[in-house]
């Protein structure tokens, strides 16, 4: 068994990028389906709230293992995304005003309105919060920690590009989108992993991209659960319904974001 390990282990080490990102992401889709099988073993069906929310728990457990047992194979450093806590903050600050302003600009053009609070709002503030921070962390260990690295004998623009093409793609196996909103959606999310990728680049560590991407999850989260606003229909091409990455005003935004970061230099120390 110890032989098989090992040389498994060094089959991993000495394969291309490409190859390492593969296995990586095979071995997380048969932990996927093994995690669904055994639910549906015991009589669930993923379909059912509770039961759906335990599957995707247990699949970002599995890529959170699944991420830290590569970068121990691949003998990468480790990532502190949680270090240092003023970018963490900056970065969460940051992602919240720019959205809130996008959602001022909608209410200002009508696309939503404000209904007012529907749900009771101490129950769903934790629950934001929590799923916020654990996908947020997850996502940003194996997009900006994992993929980066692996990805950067290629180049670091080659590495920022990969990264997000994978982020935008595996967002994006859904089927309940028309070809206009799976477009936008395309170029949203992957403006959405360059952002993120670029402030990795620029500040050396993950914490303000994982500041970022809490943030975004938190307010979009709380505009969907909370039932406080309501979109227009009509007005959904643009306006996204509330998020960002599914209307055309959150393009721009993002694109306008991407831009500002690209001017912006890199500090000068190790990325971890």
């Amino acid at each position: 068994m110890q032989i098989k390990k090992a040389a498994l282990r060094a089959f991993i080490q000495a394969a291309p990028s490409w190859q390492q990102a593969l296995i990586f992401w095979l071995a997380a889709v048969s932990g996927a389906g093994a995690w669904a099988l055994l639910l549906l073993a015991f009589g669930l069906r993923v379909q059912q709230p509770l039961t759906q929310a335990a599957y995707v728990l247990g699949l970002y457990i599995w890529l959170l293992m699944l991420s830290g047992g590569f970068r121990k194979v691949l003998s990468l450093p480790p990532l502190p995304a949680w270090r240092p806590v003023l970018k963490l903050i900056q970065g969460a600050a940051f992602g919240i005003s720019c959205l809130s302003l996008l959602l001022l600009l909608q209410l200002s053009l009508g696309w939503a309105s404000w209904l007012g609070p529907k749900l009771n709002w101490q129950l769903i503030i934790p629950q934001v919060l929590v799923m916020a921070l654990g996908v947020a962390w997850i996502e940003e260990r194996v997009f900006r920690g994992l993929m980066l690295d692996l990805f950067k004998s290629q180049g670091e623009t080659p590495a920022l590009q990969i990264q997000a093409g994978i982020y935008a793609g595996l967002h994006l196996l859904r089927t309940d989108l028309g070809l206009s909103g799976w477009l936008t959606a395309l170029a949203s999310l992957w403006l959405t992993g360059l952002i993120l990728g670029e402030l990795r680049r620029i500040t050396g560590s993950l914490a303000a991209s994982l500041g970022l991407h809490a943030g975004w999850v938190v307010l979009t989260s709380f505009l969907a659960w909370s039932g406080c606003f309501y979109w227009r229909p009509e007005t959904h091409l643009w306006s996204g319904s509330g998020n960002p990455a599914y209307g055309l005003s959150g393009l721009i935004l993002l694109a306008l974001i991407y831009g500002l970061l690209l001017k912006l230099p890199a500090q000068r120390h190790p990325a971890k």
